[in-house]
């Protein structure tokens, strides 16, 4: 065979390699495989895979969090690039557990639609001094009973300590719970709230829960503390372990279809793969043929 043939021969094994390497299980649960075949795309020459790769990677946070970790401190220019803008304001413990303030916010009533609207329970905290500010939240009325206060954040994790600041009245939170869907709330912790007036943190570790939630509730009794108790922002700490498969927490669609695009693109791949390796055959065997030349 001519060197022509040889180097036909070559191309013909590389890519045979590689359909090998995306041929593996495509399991919607295959996150390994799935973020490793997303992370390299964010080195082909192509700028609309690149950008694709980015975005459904961005989809899947947190479960690929260690891998994106890995590829910033290890990957090349433009990995560490991409990776970098997709962990944006992500912020870990010291254990490497996400730490979130909440990104929305209704409650089962507000002091009114702008001042003390449940909105002003979200992000950082912005109410520097004790008092009555409106830039907390506030029921209604004061002492009037059960007030909730549900909160949402931008990764669904499994939940392990929660920080409420309270800025006026605290003392009233009674119960912590996880929202799953239309599921049935589960409480993560429930006992006496002994945040200290003027201003203090509630600050507790929660019980186990069977997977990621993205929702938490709070649950008070406005009658325990009395004037208006006021909650200026919630910080969420949680662990990015997944979801038993008996889990009663309702799983994050956007991640769940954002994987199963993933393995419909590495089959995409293998197919135009496939296509290559024929013609290159075509093209041997014709070399072959005609003696090489």
């Amino acid at each position: 065979m001519s060197p022509r043939g040889s180097n036909r021969a070559e191309r013909i094994t590389a890519t045979l390699l590689l359909v090998a390497a995306l041929a593996g299980p495509a399991r919607p649960d295959d996150l390994d495989s799935v973020a490793g075949e997303l992370l390299r795309r964010l080195e082909d020459d192509r700028w609309e895979v690149r950008e694709d790769a980015t975005r459904r990677l961005a989809a899947l946070m947190p479960d690929v969090l260690p891998h994106l970790l890995l590829a910033r401190d290890a990957g090349g220019e433009e990995t560490r690039m991409r990776v970098q803008w997709i962990l944006g304001p992500i912020r870990l413990d010291p254990d490497g557990r996400i730490l979130q303030w909440a990104i929305s916010a209704r409650a089962s009533s507000e002091y009114s639609a702008e001042g003390w609207s449940a909105i002003k329970a979200t992000g950082e905290p912005d109410t520097p001094v004790a008092g009555d500010h409106p830039t907390a939240w506030a029921s209604r009325e004061a002492d009037g009973g059960v007030e909730t206060l549900e909160l949402e954040f931008r990764h669904a994790v499994v939940p392990v300590r929660i920080r409420v600041h309270e800025s006026f009245n605290p003392g009233a939170v009674v119960r912590i719970e996880a929202q799953a869907g239309e599921n049935a709330p589960l409480v993560l912790w429930e006992g006496k709230d002994a945040t200290a007036a003027p201003l203090g943190v509630l600050d507790v570790e929660l019980a186990p829960a069977p997977g990621p939630v993205r929702k938490i509730r709070l649950v008070l009794d406005t009658r325990l503390v009395a004037g208006w108790n006021e909650i200026d922002a919630v910080d969420l700490v949680g662990g990015i372990a997944p979801a038993s498969r008996d889990s009663t927490v309702s799983p994050v669609p956007a991640r769940e279809e954002a994987v199963r695009e993933a393995v419909e693109a590495r089959r995409l791949e293998i197919e135009r793969l496939r296509t290559e390796i024929e013609r290159l055959e075509k093209e041997i065997h014709e070399l072959v043929a005609g003696g090489g030349k």
